[in-house]
């Protein structure tokens, strides 16, 4: 049961993520502060098994098969390893997500922040996101496209009364290989 509720959870901030096509610049991840939540797996330190990634789900949004997610220990931006994406074939999207309890925030300003970088990344990019259950807000990071080295990403969001979960993730919306590493969720304010 849990898992679908993840799920739809997943496809609902997708699909808002589709319709609205915006784009939410960050704030430095290095000036975090406040209390940290738990992510699993927030390095992708845990071992894979094939492209099963521990505490991180993958979807897309229609048809076959059209993205290869696994870790990758080539060039992490922190520890051994990174998760990495590629588009095998055209698709509106894909994305890897974990869904975070959220209680006793309201009020306060959530950000999530991670490294990204992409090779070869089309136009709309490969983007760090969240989405606060219950408050019908998606926030995005700006598109990493082209061949970006790491860099460091973030999107924040106020929370309201009604938000009891976080969803957080990243979504590659274009041609080409997206990584991230190093996912941070800090209550800022």
């Amino acid at each position: 049961m849990g898992e679908r509720v993840n799920r739809i959870f997943a496809m609902l901030a997708l699909v808002v993520l589709v319709c609205s096509a915006c784009g939410h610049g960050g704030v430095d991840a290095a000036a975090s502060g406040g209390k940290t939540l738990t992510v699993a797996n927030p390095g992708f330190e845990q071992s894979a098994d094939g492209e099963d990634i521990p505490g991180w789900q993958f979807s897309q949004h229609a048809g076959p098969k059209s993205f290869a997610i696994g870790l990758d220990g080539s060039e992490p931006a922190e520890g051994k390893f990174s998760l990495r994406m590629t588009r095998t074939q055209p698709q509106v999207y894909g994305s890897v997500t974990q869904t975070l309890p959220l209680k006793g925030y309201v009020g306060k300003t959530v950000r999530v922040s991670a490294k990204m970088k992409s090779d070869g990344v089309g136009e709309k990019g490969w983007k760090l996101f969240m989405a606060a259950r219950g408050q019908r807000t998606v926030v995005y990071s700006d598109a990493v496209t082209g061949t970006t080295p790491w860099k460091d990403v973030s999107v924040e969001v106020k929370i309201t009364p009604e938000v009891d979960q976080l969803l957080v993730g990243a979504t590659l919306l274009d041609a080409g290989t997206g990584w991230i590493d190093d996912v941070q969720v800090h209550v800022v304010d």
